[in-house]
């Protein structure tokens, strides 16, 4: 049986704009999930969200061509 790999060889990480995309679940390393929410950084919720999680820092308009999701793991169910 082979060792496992450390977690960053793993996990394919894409950094677009300091937005972290994985492609496989970063606990059970399984590739299916399901998209449970998406959204553009540019519609209104999105935005409100963001403007009170960074107290009215973050720079919505550097976002504007990114979505933001919400996924599911199809095996250990992490969102």
């Amino acid at each position: 049986m082979q060792s496992p790999k450390p977690l960053m060889e793993t996990i394919e990480i894409t950094m677009k704009k300091g937005i972290i995309s994985r492609d496989k679940c970063p606990i059970c390393n399984l590739a299916s999930s399901k998209i449970i929410f998406n959204r553009s950084f540019n519609k209104e919720l999105i935005k409100e969200y963001m403007n009170v999680a960074y107290q009215g820092n973050a720079d919505i308009e550097f976002l504007e061509d990114i979505t933001f999701e919400i996924v599911k793991c199809s095996e250990c169910n992490l969102l």
